[in-house]
């Protein structure tokens, strides 16, 4: 029975990884832009349109690139040294 387990625990791993992989690159191939669809006001100026694009892009967090993992650990401080400073 233990082996059944560890048997079922050890395929789920990597089938949770490839069904992420590929929803997540299924969302990058879609023909939409999801900043666009935020908003729907019309702009008289191309500047005025671009700086609001840019605004909600930048508020939804959507202004940086992609990464599926990340390399760096999401607790701040990370180090003694910043929590005791001199």
């Amino acid at each position: 029975m233990l082996s059944y387990f560890i048997r079922r625990i050890l395929l789920a791993l990597p089938t949770l990884f490839i069904t992420s992989a590929v929803i997540f690159g299924l969302s990058k191939c879609a023909p939409h832009d999801p900043v666009l669809d935020l908003g729907d006001a019309t702009f008289r100026d191309f500047r005025d349109q671009e700086r609001a694009v840019y605004t909600r892009a930048k508020n939804a967090g959507l202004d940086k690139p992609a990464f599926y993992f990340a390399l760096t650990t999401a607790a701040f401080p990370d180090t003694a040294y910043r929590i005791f400073p001199h």
